[in-house]
């Protein structure tokens, strides 16, 4: 009997099908589903991308913002599939699941 499960959101479209499974699977056995999104800090994307070419550093800050938008536009997805799912679904939200 599951009755906590973990949906871990993107910001892509895959989000929609992740929400509806997990959602799926608590009604089952009135289980409580958990959402998960992560963002990259924008420092540190930068810096796994490679930008310790000297060419790159010229555009650093360009990139910096681009990363930073990029997560922003995701975190802005992961909220409008969250609240969707919610509102196709009639799920309730609960913050301290019984």
């Amino acid at each position: 009997m599951i009755k906590t499960i973990l949906a871990s959101l993107t910001g892509f479209s895959s989000d929609r099908t992740v929400l509806d499974t997990a959602i799926a699977l608590a009604l089952i056995d009135a289980g409580h589903v958990t959402c998960l999104h992560t963002r990259i800090d924008a420092a540190e994307g930068a810096a796994l991308a490679g930008v310790t070419n000297s060419q790159l550093h010229t555009n650093l800050p360009q990139m910096l913002q681009k990363i930073a938008q990029e997560e922003n536009e995701r975190s802005q997805h992961c909220k409008e599939a969250f609240a969707d799912a919610c509102q196709r679904l009639s799920v309730t939200i609960n913050d301290d699941p019984v």
